[in-house]
């Protein structure tokens, strides 16, 4: 499938401050849906490294090779009167650097356009144009706009299509199977998308690519992950920095949790929303904090500190006696001593040993002389040698 925008889309020439941010980006976290454009932009401006954008624009002006993609709507219709409403501040006119540059392909200034694709690029246009974006984001150490390039920021191309359904699939080909690749839980949110749209997870597969086992999984990690916070008092941060959604995908992965949740098997080949029962629900509740710690995810207080643990608090779960031992403060790794026998334990240890020893020996090579890393050399092959005693 085309990494390129769909066909039938007109690229017309938009002054910046008649374009809005998307609140349904897949990006953002689904508190931001009601969010105002300024909260939108203080987002991106702390979580997505606009930095390089923003020297690049500086420098170089807004590239017309690669337009916005955006869908036009009518300042009389009722989300734009909100917009307006909740946010002057981009029709202020606050254009402190005299970008206001014109086309004869210009869009007519009764009308706003939110752009669907681009918003990093977006945020940082308004950001170097506007007083109102700088005040939001409280940015007082930019990059001096080059004279020469002040035309070349504004009106900037926008490539327009009359509804979200024509580009989106074009959005998951680009942030999925594309160079410009979106974090797992903005590509389980595009999938999400796809389904309540009608697509059956055999179409959604065929549009993003990849396995299709991958894709039920993204749809039930996401409904889990949602019905969590629905649950919860204050909700697991969703922010990229923060939250790790592939711990929650990883997990879900393993029988053991899927078990200890109540989740049949064939949760798996038809995800549906709120997918643990009402009763299980502080199970999943404490499935959430053994993963991310309280809400919105403090992680000093979680039981797992590394992905490659969340094999073990699979094993601790199929384990009463392990799980009464972590809810009674044990650490993790003496819950998970009393979930296996001595040997499936003693196997755990050698094969952690043996993985990392193998990664020593590929990097060895480049530290010959060392005096510390030959003692713990030493070491660990005297130690390897009375194991082996041990078992003869």
């Amino acid at each position: 499938m085309s990494t390129q925008p769909p066909p039938g889309g007109e690229t017309i020439y938009w002054s910046v401050k008649n374009l809005r941010l998307d609140p349904e980006n897949p990006r953002l976290a689904e508190t931001l849906r009601e969010a105002t454009q300024r909260e939108l932009l203080e987002t991106f401006y702390c979580s997505y490294d606009l930095e390089p954008l923003l020297l690049s624009m500086a420098q170089h002006g807004y590239f017309s090779e690669e337009p916005l993609i955006g869908i036009r709507s009518s300042v009389v219709t009722a989300d734009n009167h909100k917009i307006q409403a909740e946010d002057p501040a981009p029709d202020d006119g606050g254009d402190s650097n005299g970008a206001t540059g014109s086309n004869d392909n210009d869009a007519s200034n009764d009308a706003f356009c939110t752009i669907v694709e681009g918003n990093r690029r977006l945020a940082t246009l308004q950001i170097l144009l506007f007083d109102w974006a700088r005040e939001a984001v409280n940015a007082d150490d930019l990059p001096e706009i080059a004279p020469e390039v002040r035309s070349k920021l504004d009106p900037v191309p926008v490539k327009e299509y009359p509804s979200r359904s024509e580009v989106v699939p074009y959005l998951g080909v680009r942030h999925i199977r594309g160079v410009k690749d979106w974090d797992p839980l903005a590509k389980a949110r595009y999938v999400r998308w796809l389904k309540s749209e009608g697509s059956t997870v055999r179409e959604i597969v065929r549009i993003v690519g990849g396995r299709r086992d991958v894709v039920q999984r993204w749809l039930l990690t996401l409904y889990a992950l949602e019905q969590a916070n629905s649950a919860s008092d204050s909700e697991w941060n969703e922010s990229p920095d923060e939250f790790k959604f592939s711990w929650l995908y990883t997990s879900l992965g393993y029988t053991r949790v899927r078990s200890f949740l109540g989740l049949d098997e064939d949760v798996l080949t038809d995800p549906q929303p709120n997918p643990v029962n009402r009763e299980n629900m502080p199970l999943l509740l404490e499935h959430m904090r053994d993963l991310y710690g309280p809400p919105p995810g403090i992680a000093t207080q979680a039981k797992v500190k590394d992905s490659r643990e969340i094999r073990q608090l699979a094993a601790i779960y199929a384990s009463p006696d392990a799980v009464d031992a972590l809810r009674a403060g044990a650490n993790l790794a003496e819950a998970f001593s009393r979930s296996v026998g001595e040997e499936e334990q003693l196997l755990d240890y050698l094969r952690r040993i043996n993985r990392d020893l193998e990664q020593s020996i590929s990097i060895a090579h480049r530290h010959k002389g060392h005096t510390e890393i030959s003692r713990l050399a030493d070491r660990a092959a005297g130690a390897a040698d009375a194991l082996v005693q041990n078992l003869k």
